[in-house]
C-alpha cells in the first residue's frame, strides 16, 4: 500500500513538472512570437518608409522634368510670337497709319 501511495505522488511529482515546463515553454514560446511579431512589424515599416521615399524621389524627378519641359516649350511659343511680331510689325503699323488716315477723310 505504501509503495503504491510513493508511486502515486511520484506520478503527481512528474504531472506537475511536466505541466510547468510546458507552462514555462508556452511563457517562452509567446514572448518568442510577440517578439516576431514585432520584428515583421519593423521591418514591413522600414520597408513600407523606404518606398515612400523611393517614390517620392521619382515624383520630384518626374515633376521637375515635366516643369522643364513646360518651360521650354513657353521658350518656344514665345520665340515663336517675337519672331511673327517681327515680322509683322512693319505691316501693322502700315495698318494702323492707313486705317488712321481713311477714318479721318
Amino acid at each position: 500500500m505504501e509503495d503504491m501511495i510513493k508511486k502515486i505522488l511520484s506520478i503527481d511529482k512528474l504531472a506537475r513538472d511536466a505541466k510547468n515546463k510546458m507552462q514555462r515553454e508556452n511563457v517562452t514560446w509567446e514572448e518568442t512570437k510577440k517578439a516576431r511579431k514585432k520584428e515583421i512589424r519593423e521591418d514591413y515599416l522600414k520597408r513600407a518608409y523606404e518606398r515612400i521615399e523611393h517614390n517620392s524621389l521619382l515624383e520630384k524627378e518626374s515633376a521637375e522634368r515635366i516643369i522643364n519641359e513646360a518651360k521650354a516649350r513657353t521658350e518656344e511659343k514665345l520665340k515663336e510670337l517675337s519672331k511673327i511680331s517681327k515680322e509683322k510689325e512693319e505691316f501693322w503699323v502700315n495698318e494702323i497709319v492707313k486705317r488712321s488716315l481713311m477714318s479721318e477723310g
